[in-house]
């Protein structure tokens, strides 16, 4: 909107895009807060005898159980998603599954580019990065095909 060329269904896009994706972290927020830093706190635990080392062993325990979830949230991090997004074009493929620890790299429209290492060339080294060939603002990202297959895409963009 800044550079004058994105139209109104840009700005009304905001709210449908973002607001799965705030109640989806807020959801995660309510759930890792039912065991707070003060449930760890067991009697004994910092004394230095058996009954200091079996309360240790049980809030260590008890760390890994309950506060895991709150840590590892790649899930949540990289896999929100746009879907019905008047701005992103649904082209029927299925989108990944949804998981708060396990996100699942996708080129289908609406979620995060995949990040991928492209070819060299040369069998024994890396190419670059996908991300390192993205431009400023919108890329259009060709998975299968030819590239001119993007062709009507990028006329409509340009419109």
């Amino acid at each position: 909107m800044l550079q004058g060329w994105g139209g109104d269904a840009l700005l009304d896009s905001y709210g449908e895009e973002r607001r799965p994706v705030h109640l989806r972290t807020i959801d995660e927020a309510v759930i890792n807060h039912t065991h707070s830093s003060e449930s760890l706190a067991i009697e004994e635990l910092e004394a230095d005898n058996a009954a200091g080392d079996a309360a240790r062993r049980t809030a260590s325990e008890h760390i890994v159980e309950w506060k895991t979830r709150e840590f590892d949230t790649l899930g949540v991090v990289l896999g929100y998603r746009y879907d019905g997004s008047p701005v992103v074009f649904d082209d029927g493929s299925t989108p990944p599954p949804t998981h708060y620890r396990d996100y699942v790299p996708s080129a289908c429209p609406g979620g995060r580019a995949p990040h991928f290492w492209l070819s060299s060339g040369d069998s024994t080294a890396r190419g670059e990065a996908l991300y390192d060939r993205f431009g400023e603002g919108f890329t259009l990202l060709v998975t299968a095909g030819p590239a001119t297959a993007a062709t009507p895409m990028l006329a409509h963009a340009a419109e």
